[in-house]
């Protein structure tokens, strides 16, 4: 009977903690490397459009391939597909 912890997500995060379903949600910003500038970056990507695949989010947000491999490593893409055809096609 905990609060229940959720990781960043490409999707879901915001730059700081946030409130989410009963639990916390943790923010861009907690990934080492990705100070203010780069969280507003992808959030003003992300907009009100989801990134719908890593391809997506890689050709919409120009970061260094480090940043990407640590968000990678956060677990900040899971649960989205590699690309577009991988989500058509399961």
């Amino acid at each position: 009977m905990g609060i229940e912890i959720y990781p960043p997500h490409i999707n879901a995060s915001n730059q700081d903690y946030t409130a989410e379903n009963g639990g916390i949600r943790v923010g861009l910003s907690a990934i080492n490397g990705l100070g203010p500038k780069l969280c507003k970056h992808i959030l003003g990507k992300r907009g009100d459009r989801p990134f719908s695949s890593i391809r997506q989010f890689c050709r919409r947000v120009t970061l260094p391939r480090e940043i990407i491999l640590r968000l990678s490593l956060a677990g900040a893409f899971l649960g989205v597909p590699l690309n577009e055809r991988r989500q058509a096609y399961g």
